[in-house]
């Protein structure tokens, strides 16, 4: 199956992925998923975090790592922002715009949304813009599996407790194996 050409992609409230595609047909598809996201993909959408920082120039862009943008003291410095997604656009030259939050000291949201970044060095003054493609690649993949894959997140199922079958009917009871007799002396 060929890739998907995603436009847009973003993590619903519930923990589920909407996306927006073209198929093989060139018919423009819109998916709002039902299962929650595999933990890849929020760690694909975490690793665009610093990316969100750095272009919407949030006051902790400058104390980055750049060497190693997805190590766990950035995570930390960065833990009150997040990204919910993005929206790819253009042919031959394509541009990101990446959506997120940022949560205030008083617990409220605000909303972000950053200005559309190319990812072609030499029409674009946003020095990290491979990079950036990079990451959001590996989000895009990551979408693209959830689709085409099924690739979720594993969900403990219930059980049902009101079935009147009993489980150990051809096995005999739980105790045929256990000793029952004391090691107490008298």
């Amino acid at each position: 199956m060929s890739r998907l050409k995603i436009s847009k992609a973003k993590l619903t409230k519930n923990g589920c992925l909407e996306v927006n595609y073209l198929n093989d047909d060139g018919d423009d598809i819109t998916l709002k998923g039902n299962n929650p996201v595999h933990p890849d993909l929020k760690s694909s959408l975490r690793a665009l975090v610093p990316y969100l920082a750095d272009i919407t120039e949030q006051q902790e862009a400058e104390l980055i790592d750049w060497d190693n943008p997805t190590s766990e003291e950035n995570s930390n410095m960065l833990n009150r922002l997040d990204v919910t997604g993005c929206s790819v656009s253009g042919d031959t030259y394509q541009v990101c715009t990446l959506i997120g939050k940022r949560t205030l000291q008083t617990n409220k949201v605000l909303n972000l949304c950053c200005p559309s970044t190319g990812f072609d060095r030499d029409n674009e003054q946003y020095e990290r813009c491979e990079d950036f493609r990079d990451a959001v690649m590996a989000f895009l993949y990551e979408a693209e599996q959830y689709v085409t894959n099924k690739k979720w997140a594993v969900v403990q199922q219930e059980f049902d407790f009101e079935n009147t079958e009993d489980p150990f009917a051809e096995g005999g009871t739980p105790t045929d194996d256990v000793d029952t007799q004391s090691d107490t002396a008298a």
